[in-house]
């Protein structure tokens, strides 16, 4: 069966996300390495609780940038599968969707509670919720469906 165009556009953008995500992930463990040596190195006897949070932040930018290259390299195995249309992809992009709204759904929850910065991360995540939302429409339309079968 013939790729629906949808899913060749969906498997494009997950493409192109998950390799600028691998690009991100590795920017953030190079300032990761760079801050922590730097914490180490230039640290003096006066100086020694500013380096260990210039150490913390630097692991704390290694773990985020190395857990983004994880989560970026899922996102390529997906855009395969949807390229391929594998039943496994299918079903995998409607989860990470369905999540992508509840997500979403707590940090509006967030953003009216908290009150710091709500307009823009209200719309945001009400943008991410409609596209999200969209993707698991379109990817439960019957004729989608029947080309992952």
């Amino acid at each position: 069966m013939q790729r629906p165009t949808g899913v060749t556009v969906l498997a494009i953008l997950e493409f192109i996300g998950g390799a600028l995500g691998i690009l991100g992930g590795c920017g953030l463990v190079g300032l990761g390495a760079l801050g922590g040596a730097a914490a180490v190195g230039g640290a003096t006897a006066g100086e020694a609780g500013g380096a260990v949070v210039a150490g913390g932040l630097g692991v704390l930018g290694i773990g985020l940038g190395v857990f983004t290259i994880i989560l970026s390299v899922v996102g390529l195995v997906i855009a395969y599968g949807l390229w391929t249309l594998k039943k496994w992809a299918w079903n995998a992009a409607r989860i990470l969707s369905i999540v992508n709204i509840v997500f979403s759904i707590i940090g509006i929850f967030n953003s009216i509670v908290g009150g710091q910065g709500a307009d823009s991360a209200i719309l945001s995540s009400a943008v991410t919720i409609a596209i999200n939302a969209f993707i698991v429409y379109y990817l439960n339309k019957p004729e989608v469906k029947a080309a992952f079968a």
